[in-house]
């Protein structure tokens, strides 16, 4: 009798251990905070893994971003300084006090009396623009910039802030062709800065020279600005021609004199 009571009592303990272990581990499968810890770890583990960048990889974007503020195309309208646009709107639109504003208070005293009357009669210079718009668009690094155009460094900076320098290709269309103005893409250095937090046109000349444009490859290699060199060289040669290179017949040194001596210089004729 004490044997089978013994049989009996050891069989049941080993019952309860054995159902001990089953709701343990059962227990261990189904429970929420278990599986929650495991998965937040691994997320973890993902976020660092996908935060980790080699150095070797920002390093050449880090470049790329600088080498962009010196020589990178203007593709939107919103990296143009907003004076630009007032310089081109007040000729598109024919108001000529606008276009004069657009100017520093420096260069704004070389345009009293502007436009002449001889100006309007005969829509000369400036006047005989119909429109103007952004061909394309590059801005400059200072250093650069002062190189290629010299006259840049008779700029007083001391009156400017924030001081920008742009080379563009203005697109023209015009009433009649001249040595300056003609139907096409012409190329300009402006400097841009800012006096109390209004922006002017500090500085203002016509490309002649490509090749220190080129020295530094701030060129577009476009076929426009090929044809804009052209007219370039070929004025050198004393010949006036056309966007097309189709020689200006009917212009001639009586029109240089007129233009120059009306209010405007060769900076913008």
């Amino acid at each position: 009798m004490r044997i089978y009571t013994r049989i009996i009592i050891i069989t049941l303990a080993l019952m309860l251990l054995i159902g001990c272990n089953e709701v343990s581990v059962s227990e261990q499968e189904n429970s929420p905070e278990l599986s929650l810890d495991v998965e937040e770890n691994l997320k973890i583990l993902d976020a660092d893994t996908s935060q980790s960048t080699p150095i070797s990889q920002t390093e050449p974007n880090t470049t790329e971003e600088k080498a962009e503020t010196s020589n990178s195309i203007i593709t939107s309208t919103d990296k143009l300084t907003n004076v630009i646009y007032k310089f081109m709107d007040a000729i598109n639109n024919k108001e000529w006090d606008s276009f004069v504003q657009s100017y520093s208070p420096v260069i704004q005293k070389y345009y009293e009396g502007f436009p002449s009357t001889y100006q309007i009669e005969n829509r000369t210079g400036i006047l005989s623009v119909d429109s103007i718009d952004i061909y394309e668009a590059k801005r400059l690094a200072e250093t650069h910039t002062l190189e290629i155009e010299p006259y840049f460094n008779e700029i007083d900076f001391s009156l400017y802030d924030h001081v920008q320098f742009y080379y563009i290709g203005f697109d023209f269309k015009v009433n009649k062709e001249s040595e300056f103005f003609y139907n096409g893409v012409k190329y300009e250095l402006v400097a841009v800065g800012r006096i109390d937090d209004v922006e002017y046109i500090v500085g203002h000349e016509n490309v002649y020279y490509f090749s220190k444009l080129e020295k530094y490859n701030y060129l577009f290699n476009s076929s426009a600005e090929k044809k804009a060199q052209n007219v370039v060289d070929q004025r050198r040669k004393g010949l006036i021609v056309n966007f097309n290179n189709e020689i200006i017949e009917d212009y001639n040194n009586e029109n240089i004199e007129n233009d120059q001596t009306d209010g405007e210089d060769d900076t913008i004729q």
